[in-house]
């Protein structure tokens, strides 16, 4: 759920403020989000930025926004690094982790929750216990051929958790 959770919200802010390549330096300078954006808005502000976008997409913007401004303070801001993580991405990056996201949200709550916790798991390894795990017998038998390709990949684009 968290990991749908931060792409969808992810993809969200993306779309709804993305930045010309001019303002992203700044951005990345000023290490400020979308999310933190948004919630410097004025009520008036992001109501025009919300009239722009479809009821759906509003509605699940809003449903977002609260969910996320409702976690711990530490959940948050790990959510906050990862998007800047994200952000830093070459296009292409973004690109296909957007499309390992979306498969994803194809698989049950369940296996998605097994994979996260793999991808953690892996993320937090030295990487020669990393490919060690990712060659044995436990993560074969656990995992099928496509599960394996989206653990592995992701663990490809995404760098250990900053701190």
């Amino acid at each position: 759920m968290r990991a749908r959770f931060f792409f969808v919200l992810l993809a969200a802010a993306i779309s709804c403020f993305a930045q010309p390549s001019e303002g992203r330096k700044y951005a990345q300078a000023q290490k400020k989000t979308a999310v933190d954006r948004w919630n410097r808005m004025s009520p008036e502000d992001r109501e025009r930025a919300l009239q722009r976008l479809t009821p759906e997409r509003r509605e699940r913007l809003r449903a977002q926004m609260d969910r996320f401004n409702n976690l711990p303070p530490e959940e948050r801001d790990r959510l906050r690094r990862r998007y800047d993580q994200f952000r830093l991405m070459p296009p292409q990056k973004q690109a296909r982790a957007r499309e390992i996201f979306k498969e994803l949200t194809e698989l049950s709550p369940d296996r998605r929750r097994t994979l996260r916790r793999e991808v953690e798991r892996l993320r937090a390894l030295p990487e020669s216990e990393r490919n060690a795990r990712l060659e044995s017998e436990d993560f074969r038998s656990r995992f099928s051929a496509s599960e394996r390709k989206m653990v592995r990949e992701l663990g490809n684009l995404i760098s250990p958790d900053p701190k």
